[in-house]
């Protein structure tokens, strides 16, 4: 890794500690993005490569704990004001239930969205 690549990664760390992150967030911040420029190294930036990078994570990771880890990198990528390569994360369904669990008519009724019905007031802000 160059130089200049690992003295904007401690960059990045230390605004996201002035920024008052937490310990945790910091050290996995600075992890995903240093992950992620191991794996552009040598190669020029662009949001093709920053693409190719989410597709890689996808084949090795959840989607959720990919959407994390391209959280980081966009943050990094905003930091090195290279913000015109940022992705949207991959979309993905929050697990309500363990595949395979047969769960009671009532707990899927309130996992269910509610829906207004009459009586019910919805604001028009």
């Amino acid at each position: 890794m160059s130089e200049k690549t690992e003295a904007s990664l401690l960059r990045f760390a230390e605004r996201l500690r002035e920024d008052d992150r937490s310990a945790n967030t910091v050290a996995k911040y600075s992890r995903d993005a240093g992950r992620f420029a191991r794996f552009i190294e040598g190669r020029e930036l662009g949001r093709e490569l920053v693409l190719e990078y989410r597709h890689s994570l996808l084949g090795r990771y959840s989607a959720t704990s990919a959407n994390s880890m391209i959280a980081s990198v966009n943050a990094y990528l905003a930091f090195i004001e290279s913000a015109k390569c940022t992705v949207q994360s991959e979309g993905s369904q929050p697990k309500a239930f363990p595949a395979g669990e047969i769960i009671s008519r009532e707990a899927h009724s309130k996992s269910l969205p509610r829906r207004a019905g009459k009586g019910d007031r919805v604001s028009g802000g």
